[in-house]
C-alpha cells in the first residue's frame, strides 16, 4: 500500500485529488492532507510516507520551500500548480514529476504508474537529484539546494558548499567544503549538464568544478586550478580556451 498526504493551501483542490484518487484505493492509502507547508511538515514527521502531493505556491512557505526543510527526504514528491510558465522551468530544473490543475485524471494515472514503476523495480527517487530553488526569480544562484540520493534519503546541502565533482566510471564523487565526501551512481557527465547553470564548469573528463571556489589556474599545456580548499586539479588541453574564457568575463 502507497501511503500518501497532500499538501494543498486550496480546499478544493485537495477535495478533488482526494475524489480521483479513490480509483486507486485499493493501492493508495491517503494518510493525511495538509493546508499549509508547516501542517504538512509536522505531517511527514509523524507519518510514514512514500509519496507527496505538494503544491507549489502557498502562503508564507511554497512548496520548494517546505522541502528545503528536511535534511533528509525519503519519499517522493509529485508537484501541483497553476502555474504555467516560470514555476513549471523551476518544477523540471528540479527533476520532480508534476501535474498542472486542474488536475487531468490521464495525466494523474501516468504520474501514479511511473512512481509505481519506479518502486517495483527498485529504483526509487535515490536515483535522481534534485534542486530547490530559494525562489523562483533567481533559479540558478548558488544559494540554491541539491538534494544528493544517500543510502537513507537525500543528503541536502547549498550548492555553494560543493568544490568539485570527480568522475568514478558510472559514479561521482561529490566533494563537500565540510571535507565530507558523497558518492551518487550517476555519471558525471549527467552532473555536468545539471550543475553548468549553476556556475560548474566541466575541466576534465575526470573534474567538475565549481567555478565560485575556483583560487587560482596554474599554466601549463592544459594547466591547472587551485580551489578555495588548495585542491590543485589538471585542465584537460581541449577545455583550457573555454576556461580562460570564463575567467576573463
Amino acid at each position: 500500500m502507497i501511503n500518501v498526504i497532500i499538501i494543498d493551501d486550496e480546499p478544493a483542490a485537495r477535495t478533488l485529488l482526494k475524489v480521483l484518487l479513490e480509483e486507486y484505493k485499493h493501492e493508495i492509502r491517503i494518510v493525511g492532507e495538509a493546508s499549509s507547508a508547516r501542517e504538512g511538515i509536522e505531517l511527514i514527521q509523524k507519518e510514514t510516507v512514500h509519496l507527496i502531493f505538494l503544491d507549489v505556491e502557498m502562503p508564507q512557505m511554497d512548496g520548494f520551500a517546505m522541502l528545503r526543510q528536511f535534511e533528509t527526504i525519503d519519499f517522493d514528491v509529485i508537484f501541483t500548480t497553476s502555474y504555467s510558465e516560470y514555476a513549471i522551468d523551476a518544477i523540471k530544473l528540479s527533476a520532480l514529476d508534476y501535474l498542472l490543475k486542474p488536475i487531468d485524471i490521464d495525466e494523474l494515472e501516468a504520474s501514479i504508474e511511473r512512481f509505481k514503476g519506479k518502486q517495483e523495480t527498485q529504483q526509487p527517487v535515490k536515483e535522481s537529484i534534485y534542486f530547490l530553488p530559494k525562489d523562483f526569480t533567481n533559479l540558478q544562484n548558488q544559494h540554491s539546494k541539491i538534494a544528493l540520493p544517500i543510502a537513507k534519503g537525500f543528503q541536502i546541502l547549498f550548492i555553494s558548499e560543493l568544490f568539485y565533482c570527480e568522475a568514478d566510471r558510472n559514479y561521482t564523487l561529490f566533494y563537500l567544503k565540510d571535507g565530507k565526501k558523497i558518492t551518487v551512481s550517476r555519471n558525471l557527465k549527467y552532473f555536468g549538464e545539471k550543475l553548468e547553470p549553476f556556475g560548474f564548469f566541466r575541466i576534465h573528463e575526470s573534474f567538475l568544478i565549481n567555478l565560485s571556489h575556483l583560487k587560482s589556474y596554474l599554466k601549463g599545456r592544459g594547466g591547472q586550478v587551485v580551489l578555495s580548499n588548495e585542491v590543485i586539479l589538471d585542465v584537460a588541453r581541449s577545455r583550457k580556451k573555454t576556461l580562460l574564457k570564463l575567467l576573463s568575463l
